[in-house]
């Protein structure tokens, strides 16, 4: 086994002293070595015998010794004889990395840090769980079904979920489907209603270590809108393409808000010429794909939406065709108006909408698509918000943008076939428990772009728990090409903290960038100084002060540097494939976001970037794991990167990418991995592992700069060969 660690000093560029970076160090540590109580804010896992581990904490610098044990039986200590030394490959007073050792067996490990002032414990491979959500969102049916995202969430067939309520018996669930990323949990369909607490076993060591896994309210097995339905053709609508049906729609939705629920459309083509405004309750719902159709009328200005509904509705069974047009389908409400279990659901819809048809001029042209920017907004074919919504086995095709999630929660988008259009994307934003799995998302015009998960505007403070999984995203030429992208150009607050409680600090007035009173659930990280490395999430802002959702294991002081930013965590982006793309990655802040089993073809590839976009926004415990990109798209370098950035002349000096995990991983020829960042003059990327990748192209794929950090190389191997690469 091979390996080296890179650290600052190794590499220097012109103008790059070694003076420097040890001052650059010291800022970035901020109380230096002094020495200090060993304290763990983070682990990486999922790891196996060989891999490298890395540890985010206080007090690491002079840690004499790591020990290691499986964990087999009843808790987390070793028993005699069973404990290991681990090899210690690296540590500072920020982090430590260390190797498990190879001829462990593989599963659940505890371990302890031994410094000079004292001793940290830990556990690997045990559960983290990021989330749950059920069928019905915060609710499961009987008969429905609970999924678990998150790390190590089910290492074998052995895994359990348990449901527990006082007063009645254990329920403990097998998975249905399962994998360390997800597992998904049938509901026995004669479980009694009421709310359970949940608890998950991942099946290592001997199903002794439980975790939370939230909790969720069973109810019994019905659906949110009944079946009385009102036909569209008792109040006079022809469904012959011609014939305006919008007053015969409208009398229906009428007779259903006081009636019935479904309204139904028959067999035929229903020209429509107004928005129609669908009361809270009720669905609408055709014949199928093919035998329904809602034509929109060619207007100069188009309806805005074409249909309008609140918190409960559904929308399936039938094709939407238009010519010029804005937004085409916007539902839900968020707040009061939306309850828990309340919901959208829109399926087995087909839309077709071409603003660009019968040979418009050039001058036509632009003025249609200025009209879609200015008064529809992109004209989104679908936007959605509020709670329990629902996208599936619809096909999509249209002229800008196609689905927008806007504050949705609990939602599930799959089985798919999305085509974005001109300058057209999706988005994912400030949303919170979303499944996005099975679909299929391409670009329907050469000037089409990608989408992501976001926070674009200044003020929205998170985005976070978000599965996207199985998906194939392709043909997006447009914009910056991105396939998938963390968004989020926002930021509260840059600048010195000081403890005054476990939960509560004191902030200084002239770092506030944004006054907004809302800074709730904002990330809270620790950049520099004393108790660097934690993270926490804005419960309160109250001027000259920030209380926060859980305690600080180190207490902050005068040397300490916080940015308080839009949160985005938890995303889990697993067994994709991306082809004729740009970069699917993290752009300004992010926090423990998953990269695995991705497939990428003609792509600009993978890129995990900390950014100073408006606030410094870092890139925190990312992990690059297993995926593979297989071909160079031709028009820019295709990379697996580990990077960061910062604005021209910018002052900061501090650590914006810590923590990424690159292992297992792929590369084909012309692919290059590099860990990198846009600051000759000071490390803004830090603690990187770089181990068992496959290079097509051998020793010279790997380009580490000055700028990269202290970074892990161990056993990267030309394609197919057996000798590592150390440098």
């Amino acid at each position: 086994m091979t390996h080296r660690v890179i650290g600052n000093g190794e590499r220097r560029m012109a103008g790059f002293s070694l003076n420097a970076v040890h001052a650059a160090i010291l800022v970035m540590l901020g109380t230096g070595l002094a020495s200090a109580e060993p304290t763990i804010f983070h682990v990486s896992d999922p790891v196996g015998p060989g891999d490298s581990v890395f540890v985010a904490g206080a007090g690491l610098a002079s840690t004499t010794n790591v020990a290691i044990w499986p964990i087999p039986g009843k808790d987390a200590s070793p028993a005699s004889g069973e404990s290991r030394e681990a090899r210690v490959i690296r540590s500072d007073a920020r982090s430590l990395v260390f190797a498990v050792p190879q001829d462990l067996p593989s599963g659940t490990y505890g371990f302890s840090i031994r410094a000079q002032d004292g001793v940290a414990k830990g556990v690997l491979n045990a559960p983290t769980v990021y989330w749950s959500q059920s069928d019905r969102g915060r609710v499961a049916s009987q008969g429905g079904w609970i999924r678990v995202v998150g790390r190590n969430i089910a290492r074998s067939a052995d895994a359990r979920l348990e449901l527990s309520r006082e007063g009645a018996a254990v329920v403990r669930l097998a998975p249905s489907r399962f994998d360390v990323w997800d597992a998904s949990f049938a509901v026995p369909s004669d479980i009694a209603p009421g709310t359970y607490a949940l608890n998950l076993s991942n099946g290592d060591a001997g199903g002794t270590i439980w975790r939370n896994a939230g909790a969720v309210t069973i109810a019994a097995s019905g659906k949110p809108l009944a079946e009385t339905t009102i036909s569209i053709a008792d109040f006079g609508a022809v469904g012959d393409g011609k014939t305006d049906a919008s007053d015969a729609v409208d009398a229906a939705l009428a007779a259903a808000a006081a009636k019935g629920n479904t309204v139904a459309f028959p067999q035929g083509t229903f020209l429509l010429s107004r928005t129609i405004q669908v009361p809270d309750g009720v669905a609408l719902a055709g014949e199928g794909m093919d035998r329904t159709i809602l034509l929109l009328a060619d207007l100069d200005m188009p309806p805005d939406p074409l249909i309008n509904a609140g918190a409960r509705f559904a929308l399936r069974d039938l094709s939407i065709v238009a010519r010029r047009h804005l937004g085409l389908v916007r539902a839900g409400a968020v707040g009061d108006a939306a309850g828990p279990e309340h919901g959208v659901t829109i399926e087995r819809v087909r839309i077709r909408a071409s603003a660009f048809m019968k040979r418009p001029s050039p001058e036509e042209l632009q003025k249609r698509l200025d009209l879609m920017m200015t008064e529809g907004r992109g004209a989104p074919a679908l936007l959605l918000t509020g709670h329990n919504i629902r996208v599936s086995d619809c096909d999509i095709v249209t002229s800008m943008r196609s689905i927008f999630l806007v504050d949705a929660t609990d939602a599930v988008v799959s089985g798919n076939h999305v085509g974005n259009g001109r300058r057209g994307w999706y988005s994912i934003s400030r949303s919170n428990r979303v499944l996005m799995e099975d679909n299929e998302i391409f670009g329907a015009d050469l000037q089409a772009s990608g989408g992501g998960l976001n926070t674009l505007a200044g003020d929205e403070p998170r985005s976070q728990n978000i599965l996207v999984r199985n998906n194939t995203f392709r043909l997006m030429f447009g914009g910056d090409r991105e396939p998938l992208t963390t968004d989020g150009p926002g930021g509260f607050y840059y600048g010195p903290a000081i403890s005054t409680t476990p939960r509560s600090v004191r902030i200084g007035a002239g770092g506030v960038t944004s006054s907004s009173g809302d800074w709730s659930e904002a990330a809270f990280y620790v950049v520099a100084g004393e108790g660097a490395g934690q993270y926490a999430r804005v419960a309160a802002f109250r001027g000259g002060a920030v209380d926060i959702d859980r305690d600080l294991a180190v207490p902050l002081d005068s040397t300490s540097v916080i940015s308080i930013v839009p949160a985005q965590e938890n995303y889990v982006i697993v067994g994709n494939t991306f082809e004729d793309t740009g970069a699917l990655q993290t752009y300004g802040g992010s926090m423990d976001t998953i990269f695995a089993g991705n497939r990428m073809r003609r792509s600009i590839g993978i890129i995990i970037n900390g950014g100073e976009y408006r606030n410094p926004q870092p890139s925190w415990y990312a992990q690059v794991l297993d995926n593979v990109i297989e071909s160079a798209n031709g028009f820019t370098p295709t990379v697996l990167k580990v990077g960061a950035w910062s604005r021209t002349k910018s002052p900061l000096d501090r650590v914006l990418t810590f923590g990424t995990i690159v292992r297992g991983n792929r590369l084909g020829p012309m692919v290059k991995l590099e860990v990198s960042a846009t600051r000759s003059d000071f490390p803004l990327v830090d603690g990187t592992i770089v181990e068992r990748n496959e290079l097509a192209d051998g020793k010279g794929a790997v380009a580490v700069t000055a700028t990269g950090g202290n970074v892990t190389l161990r056993d990267n191997a030309p394609e197919g060969g057996l000798s590592g690469l150390s440098d």
